[in-house]
């Protein structure tokens, strides 16, 4: 599975930036997860170890070679200097037909 910046699954991340959020506010982030293997995925679940960071939507099933919207929201507490980068973790099931 891959993750990308647009929907035209051209700009591919490695790393989600979620840049500079003043504090007391909240901004939100559509990123694209594509699913680059001939299975289907199912039970899908997404975490990021961030707990000032909410995934508002995401896709619970991709089928094969086929992509969805992600959704995360960042309400910071404080504001950071340099902004925040994180990686994401995914799970679920493959099923092969």
């Amino acid at each position: 599975m891959k993750i990308y910046q647009d929907k035209n699954y051209k700009n591919e991340v490695s790393k989600i930036d979620f840049g500079i959020v003043e504090a007391g506010t909240s901004k939100e982030y559509i990123y694209y997860v594509f699913n680059d293997t001939l299975a289907t995925l199912k039970q899908l679940q997404f975490q990021i170890n961030h707990s000032e960071i909410n995934i508002a939507e995401y896709p619970s099933e991709l089928k094969p070679k086929s992509g969805k919207k992600i959704v995360f929201i960042w309400n910071p507490k404080i504001t950071l200097r340099e902004g925040l980068r994180t990686e994401i973790q995914i799970s679920g099931l493959e099923v092969w037909v």
